[in-house]
């Protein structure tokens, strides 16, 4: 566990240099953080990375820790209060010169939320999301081109769909 969060903690001081880092160091740092938040939780979670194979992921470029707020909330808010195994899929696409990342849990987020107090989960201010939300607008801006991040609870799941504007001239 200590050797692990170490090298989270490395590689997240390394990336922070960047403004920059190819998807697959962006999957690699984001599998470590799943790999310790499942030993904290005592296994109870397993996790899926689905990548198309149209995206080359040593050659696409992201923000670093554009995904980590979407799986700390989902495992955090969605499967660490669940009674039952939980479950994470991460499915990356290439939509209209958009990364497409989906990021579902099978959690308890909307009862979660409605238990804290809010009537209406889509208002939730997360710091992470909103954060990852003006990333997405920043790089939308710099590569004309119009990302988005939606969060939606549905009865069984909750589902993250964002799209991050890349250079995919490679």
């Amino acid at each position: 566990f200590l050797s692990k969060f170490a090298r989270l903690i490395r590689k997240v001081l390394e990336q922070s240099e960047y403004s920059l880092i190819s998807l697959k160091e962006e999957l690699k740092t984001v599998e470590l953080y799943m790999q310790i938040e499942s030993v904290r939780l005592d296994h109870g979670f397993d996790y899926k990375i689905e990548i198309s194979d149209q995206i080359d992921p040593d050659e696409v470029m992201v923000p670093p820790l554009i995904l980590q707020p979407s799986i700390e909330n989902a495992i955090w808010h969605g499967l660490a209060p669940k009674p039952a195994r939980g479950q994470i899929v991460i499915y990356i696409s290439l939509e209209n010169d958009l990364l497409r990342i989906t990021i579902e849990d099978n959690g308890e987020g909307q009862r979660a939320m409605t238990d804290k107090g809010l009537t209406n989960p889509q208002e939730n201010k997360s710091f992470g999301i909103a954060i990852t939300r003006k990333r997405i607008e920043i790089l939308g801006k710099e590569l004309k081109r119009e990302g988005y991040f939606q969060l939606n609870f549905l009865p069984d799941k909750t589902v993250v769909d964002m799209a991050i504007p890349v250079n995919l001239h490679y």
